[in-house]
């Protein structure tokens, strides 16, 4: 059996021009680099081929925050949405203060 660094690489170039997503592209190199694992496991491969080889970096996507009237739309969609608690629908929305919002933002809406 054969299995290169070479093959490998050009199947992740073929995937990009494909335009599949860079997360695809990782998942699919570390199974093939499992795969590998398992082939020097078994003694069909004397070495790893694939050791060493790095995963494209995955690119970081930018979401655009909601205004200030989908926030409290979307705010008073979920009041009372929850059983038992009218305040945890909003609870559950409101998460900016996690986000690094803090209680400035809160005060704002």
């Amino acid at each position: 059996m054969e299995l290169t660094r070479a093959q490998v690489q050009q199947y992740a170039a073929e995937l990009i021009a494909d335009n599949k997503e860079a997360n695809i592209v990782r998942l699919r190199q570390a199974s093939l680099r499992a795969f590998a694992g398992w082939l020097v496991t078994e003694g069909e491969l004397s070495a790893d081929p694939l050791e060493g080889l790095k995963p494209p970096k995955l690119p970081t996507k930018v979401v655009e925050a909601l205004t200030d009237d989908q926030l409290r739309a979307l705010l008073k969609a979920c009041q009372g949405a929850v059983e038992g608690s009218p305040r945890r629908g909003h609870r559950a929305v409101d998460g900016r203060d996690r986000a690094g919002c803090g209680q400035a933002a809160r005060s704002q809406v």
